[in-house]
């Protein structure tokens, strides 16, 4: 397996939980191809993933999946919009220079980034990108991350934050080794309708 130029030991445990899944599924390649990805093997983390296609020239980043939880803190639906098009998105971000660097160098690629919208100011937020290819050289789609779970305990409700405890320890389960996130319970997990909102989502748009 190639390096991957992410110590696991700076994710978070959904980032490093996503991390194992897409190292199970690339195998020996250096990445895997979109067809890849199954939603339904990692069914708890959808709410903080999102999917995009890459436009190589010029290049460029569309939304084609964005998770529940990710529009909700975000305060927008990043779904059917192009990176260059976003203020918090474009050239030149955070955003920005973690998608181009993934595309560039075709390894995994975190970062930490911190906005504020309105009254909200949002610190330290894991944003995780995967490269996905389906000739094995050219990133043509990105999967990846926003960690809400890791801030938003500072601006959640109690039912929320036990929603949350709830899930991290579902998620601490996952072995190191990429064992994927199991099936939802039948009330919906921790996520509860997140959970199978998501799960449409992610069908709907592919």
């Amino acid at each position: 397996m190639g390096q991957t130029h992410v110590p696991t030991d700076r994710m978070s445990i959904l980032c490093r939980s996503l991390y194992a899944y897409w190292e199970t599924i690339r195998g020996a390649r250096a990445m895997p191809s979109r067809s890849d990805f199954e939603p339904l093997d990692v069914p708890k983390l959808l709410p903080y993933v999102f999917l995009l296609d890459v436009q190589q020239e010029p290049l460029d980043f569309h939304y084609r999946i964005v998770g529940e939880t990710i529009i909700r803190f975000s305060g927008q639906n990043l779904m059917g919009q192009w990176a260059s098009a976003l203020d918090r998105h474009r050239d030149p971000s955070p955003v920005w220079a973690l998608l181009r660097n993934t595309v560039n160098d075709r390894v995994p690629r975190l970062i930490h980034f911190s906005y504020s919208a309105g009254d909200i100011t949002v610190s330290h937020l894991p944003v995780l990108a995967l490269p996905l290819s389906d000739d094995g050289i050219t990133v043509n789609k990105i999967v990846g991350m926003v960690d809400y779970a890791e801030c938003i305990e500072k601006r959640l409700m109690p039912r929320q934050l036990e929603r949350k405890q709830r899930l991290m320890e579902e998620v601490e389960t996952v072995a190191a080794d990429g064992t994927s996130v199991n099936g939802p319970e039948k009330d919906g997990g921790a996520l509860g309708d997140d959970n199978r909102q998501s799960d449409a989502t992610f069908y709907n748009a592919l």
